[in-house]
């Protein structure tokens, strides 16, 4: 499985990886009244218009409003994988881990995206690993 080729969104609705990808169902809504709506709909456009850089700035805009919100450190983790940054990637998808308690679809993602990132650094006994974490959620 390769992650870089089906990066699911938490955020938003959209595969960020395939231009053109169907979309995927919403998993963490944001409505009119979050302090970060209008800051989400500009990073999914960033997106999806393949914009990784600004994407990234972005993310850690919201990070900085909101910092436990587990869905944001997952995308910027992806954004790290796409950009080739593994290791920050790993670390970024952990993080995330660490607030998404009681969240085992988030949880899952990030261990696959752990696991894709460790399968391109060359440690595939790791990824091994963290593939069988993504199987327990």
């Amino acid at each position: 499985m390769v992650v870089a080729k089906a990066v699911h969104r938490v955020v938003t609705d959209r595969v960020i990886s395939e231009p053109g990808s169907e979309p995927k169902p919403e998993l963490e809504p944001t409505d009119d009244l979050d302090p970060l709506h209008d800051l989400i709909e500009k990073i999914e456009y960033a997106l999806q218009q393949g914009q990784l850089e600004k994407a990234e700035v972005l993310l850690e805009r919201a990070l900085r409003i909101d910092s436990q919100r587990a869905g944001l450190w997952h995308d910027l983790a992806q954004v790290h994988h796409l950009q080739g940054s593994y290791r920050e990637s790993i670390t970024l998808a952990k993080r995330s881990n660490t607030l998404s308690v009681g969240m085992p679809a988030l949880q899952e993602q990030n261990w696959s995206l752990i696991a894709g990132s460790r399968e391109a650094l060359g440690d595939h006994a790791g990824a091994e690993l963290a593939w069988g974490r993504a199987g327990q959620h």
